[in-house]
């Protein structure tokens, strides 16, 4: 009989939500690079930062409510209403 390896998926499952969040940091820091080169006075290192932080917090809600690939929300809520 075949050993089932509970621990290490556990360990992928957070390591996969880890990484998401961290992406959306990454995703908020490019934006946040976008606009310093359109806005003047608005130095590119503090935009990255805003950027990356905002990234996190809507990465990290957005993960914690469980809107993503697999869970979707709009089907949750049609069979809330049904």
């Amino acid at each position: 009989m075949a050993r089932r390896f509970n621990y290490t998926q556990n360990i992928s499952e957070i390591m996969s939500i880890i990484s998401r969040i961290i992406c959306w940091g990454i995703a908020g820091c490019g934006i946040g690079l976008g606009v310093s080169l359109f806005v003047p006075n608005y130095p590119k290192n503090r935009a990255m930062a805003a950027g990356f932080l905002g990234g996190l917090i809507g990465g990290g809600i957005y993960t914690a409510i469980g809107i993503d690939s697999r869970v979707s929300f709009v089907v949750n809520t049609k069979k809330a209403i049904q």
